[in-house]
C-alpha cells in the first residue's frame, strides 16, 4: 500500500502527464479504439481524447505521445501518423516547441512537425503546417483541485479576497480551486465564482482579459502566463498570487493536486469524532464541527476503497489493541476498509477488526462484526459546496433544450451542494434541484428535488445513490438512470 502524496506519484508513469491537444480550429486530437485510428476531430475532453505525454529523462522538453488506449504515437518517412504500438524507441521521440503564447509544436525525428486539421493529420515541414502544428495543452485533472506552490511548499486558498499560497495543509474549501480552461486558455476560481485577476491579484466577479492565463510547463510543474506578458509569481510574506515576474522560474512554478475529500464522520450516537486532544479519537462532540472534527480521506492507489484517515494536524488515525488514536507516523495500523451499508459505512482496519463507538463516545475495535450498528458512521462531504461532477463521457449538465440532467456536456456545470441529515440536494444556478422521474428512473431538474446519497469509492470519485436505493449511471446517449443494483466503476463519478 502507497500513500497519495501529489499528482506525479498517481500517475502510472511518474515522468508522464495527461492532457487534451485542441488545434487552431478548436478540435481534439482523437484516438478511435478500433483500427487505432488518430483523427483531429473531438469537439470536447472526454475519454478517447485524453493522451499521455511521458517525459524524457534526456529533457523535460521531449517525451513520446502514448494514446488514450496505451499505443505511441509516430510517423513515417513520408509524414504519416500511425499509433499502434505498444512499446516506444527512440524515433517515437518529440521535441517540444513553445510559441509566444505557451502552445506546443511536436517535432518528431525527420524534422516534421504534427500538424492536424479536422480534414486530416500528418507530419509536415514547419512552413507548410503553419498554424495547424500548434496545439493548446488542456491538462486533465478535474476542475476542483489543490495548488501548491513548488518554491514555498504551500497551498494556495482564499484570504482576504485574494490568493495566497501561505498554509502547508490544504484544509477547507477555501482550499479548493476550480480550473477552467476556456479557447485555449485557463482561469482560476474560487467556490464563489470569483475570478483570480493576475494583474492586480485581487479576485473579480467577472472574467476579463486579465484573469486569463497561458500555460507553460517545466518538467511536471506548471507555470502561468497573464494577459500582461507577466508569470503568475508567489509575492511577499502572505504569499500573494500576482503576475509581475518576466521570468519563469522556481517561484512562477506550480504543483496541480486532486483535491482530497474532508469529511466528518458521525457515529451512532448522534456525535462527530474529534481529535481535540490530539491524541485520542473519540465520537463525544455535539455542536458545530471545527477543523479538530475534519478528516481528509486518502484512497490507496492499489487497492479498491482502502484508505488512510488523516486530521489537521497532519496526524493518521490508527488502531490500538484498545482504542483510535492519531499519530504522525504511518503504519499497517492507519489503513482502514471502507464498507458500505447504504447511507453508513463502516471502517475496517488490516486485522479484519471494526470500529465501533460507546454511547459516551469512546472508540474501540470489535472482531469481524459487521452488523452492530454501534460500528455505522455517517460522511458528510465539507469541502465542496459545489461539485462538478464528470463521466466516461463528459461532464454533468442541463440540456439545451429540456430539463434532462445530462452525462456528456463538453464542459463543467457547477452543482450546488446541500447536506440535509447526511442526504444531499444537487442543484443548478437556476434554483432547480435534481429529480427522478418515476417512469423510466431518468434524472431532471425541477424546483422540488430528491434527496441522493453519496458514497466514496476510489480516489476523488463516488457513486451516488438514489430515492428509489439504486444508483445513479451514466449512458452513452448522456442520460442518466437511476437503475443499478450493484457498485461497479461504470456507475462512478469523478468529483
Amino acid at each position: 500500500m502507497t500513500n497519495e502524496t501529489s499528482e506525479i506519484s498517481k500517475n502510472e508513469f511518474f515522468n508522464e502527464i495527461k492532457f487534451g491537444l485542441m488545434n487552431s480550429e478548436g478540435f481534439y486530437l482523437t484516438s478511435e479504439k478500433f483500427g487505432n485510428q488518430i483523427s483531429v476531430t473531438g469537439t470536447s475532453l472526454r475519454s478517447k481524447q485524453v493522451w499521455g505525454f511521458e517525459i524524457s529523462k534526456s529533457s523535460s522538453m521531449k517525451g513520446y505521445l502514448r494514446s488514450p488506449h496505451l499505443k505511441y504515437l509516430e510517423s513515417d518517412k513520408n509524414g504519416v501518423v500511425i499509433c499502434n504500438s505498444d512499446t516506444k524507441c527512440d524515433s517515437f521521440l518529440f521535441e517540444i516547441e513553445l510559441t509566444d503564447e505557451g502552445n506546443w509544436m511536436f517535432k518528431d525525428c525527420n524534422g516534421k512537425y504534427l500538424s492536424g486539421t479536422s480534414k486530416g493529420i500528418s507530419f509536415q515541414i514547419k512552413e507548410k503546417a503553419g498554424l495547424n502544428a500548434i496545439w493548446a495543452i488542456h491538462i486533465k485533472n478535474h476542475p476542483h483541485c489543490n495548488i501548491m506552490s513548488v518554491a514555498r511548499k504551500r497551498y494556495v486558498h482564499v484570504s482576504d479576497e485574494e490568493f495566497r499560497a501561505d498554509e502547508d495543509l490544504p484544509w477547507g474549501k477555501n482550499y479548493v480551486i476550480s480550473i477552467e480552461f476556456c479557447n485555449g486558455k485557463y482561469a482560476f476560481r474560487d467556490l464563489n465564482g470569483r475570478y483570480l485577476n493576475g494583474v492586480t491579484g485581487y479576485l473579480d466577479e467577472k472574467c476579463s482579459n486579465d484573469t486569463f492565463f497561458v500555460l507553460y510547463l517545466s518538467g511536471l510543474m506548471y507555470g502561468f502566463k497573464c494577459n500582461n506578458n507577466k508569470f503568475l509569481t508567489v509575492q511577499g510574506s502572505k504569499g500573494k498570487l500576482i503576475a509581475n515576474k518576466d521570468n519563469f522560474g522556481k517561484d512562477e512554478q506550480f504543483l496541480i493536486e486532486e483535491s482530497k475529500p474532508q469529511c466528518i464522520f458521525t457515529a451512532s450516537n448522534g456525535k462527530k469524532l474529534s481529535v481535540k486532544q490530539g491524541v485520542d479519537v473519540t465520537a463525544n462532540v455535539f455542536e458545530e464541527a471545527g477543523a479538530s472534527e475534519i478528516f481528509q480521506i486518502g484512497f490507496d492507489a492499489n487497492t479498491e476503497n482502502c484508505v488512510t484517515i488523516v486530521t489537521n494536524l497532519k496526524t493518521y488515525l490508527c488502531t490500538t489493541d484498545k482504542s483510535v488514536i492519531a499519530k504522525s507516523d504511518i503504519s499497517m495500523n492507519s489503513y482502514f476498509q471502507m464498507e458500505w451499508h447504504d447511507q453508513h459505512v463502516m471502517l475496517r482496519n488490516f486485522s479484519g477488526s471494526y470500529i465501533t463507538s460507546s454511547s459516551g463516545g469512546k472508540l474501540s475495535l470489535i472482531s469481524e462484526n459487521n452488523k452492530d450498528e454501534n460500528s455505522l458512521f455517517t460522511i458528510q462531504i465539507v469541502n465542496r459546496p459545489i461539485l462538478v461532477l464528470r463521466c466516461e463521457y463528459g461532464y454533468v449538465g442541463l440540456s439545451s433544450s429540456s430539463t434532462k440532467v445530462m452525462c456528456n456536456r463538453g464542459a463543467g456545470t457547477a452543482v450546488y451542494v446541500s447536506n440535509e441529515s447526511g442526504k444531499y440536494r444537487f442543484k443548478f444556478s437556476d434554483g432547480k434541484s435534481w429529480k427522478m422521474k418515476d417512469s423510466d428512473s431518468m434524472i431532471f431538474s425541477d424546483l422540488e428535488g430528491d434527496l441522493f446519497f453519496c458514497q466514496l469509492h476510489s480516489k476523488n470519485k463516488m457513486v451516488i445513490l438514489a430515492p428509489n436505493g439504486k444508483y445513479l449511471r451514466s449512458d452513452k446517449n448522456g442520460n442518466i438512470y437511476a437503475t443499478e443494483e450493484e457498485v461497479r466503476p461504470s456507475i462512478y463519478w469523478e468529483y
